[in-house]
């Protein structure tokens, strides 16, 4: 997990010397520990625990993480969810979060994704704007080893 992380920061500075005049914008996306399935596969009861302190639902990382991609110029922007001021705050704050997503027999504490997006939909004062995509702030996210590296197009089609 650590050399993939690595090898991304790397994978994104050389992308971007590549690429720097070309129009196109090479940035690395962190999301830190999100409560997936994936993750929870095979997790143990001590994983569990820790997820409660250092994991968040997926609606709450975007929430936070999507303004910020949409907004990035440039190139080699790096955004992060889970930095280390916020694993400090968390450690510190351990025992509000003990039983946050699990309780201590890792039975989840929390509804199910289909449910909570139902509810979040239904909760929407206006529907969401029926907006064209613009071809020349396009934006793709590649999904790697819970980073992303992402690329922005400007000016070019």
């Amino acid at each position: 997990y650590g050399s993939t992380k690595a090898a991304l920061v790397q994978l994104t500075k050389t992308l971007c010397e590549e690429s720097k005049e070309t129009g196109v914008g090479v940035h690395l996306l962190s999301p830190g520990m999100v409560i997936t399935d994936l993750l929870l596969t095979g997790a143990t009861p001590e994983n569990l625990g820790a997820f409660n302190i250092l994991a968040e639902l997926p609606e709450n990382v975007s929430s936070y993480l999507v303004p910020r991609i949409r907004s990035v110029e440039g190139s080699g922007q790096y955004i992060r969810y889970l930095t280390n001021v916020r694993v400090i705050g968390r450690l510190l704050t351990f025992a509000k979060r003990w039983d946050r997503f699990f309780d201590k027999d890792g039975n989840r504490m929390y509804k199910p994704e289909d449910e909570r997006l139902i509810e979040s939909v239904e909760g929407m004062k206006e529907p969401l704007p029926d907006t064209p995509i613009d071809l020349n702030n396009l934006t793709v996210a590649y999904v790697v080893a819970m980073g992303s590296l992402f690329v922005t197009l400007s000016k070019i089609l």
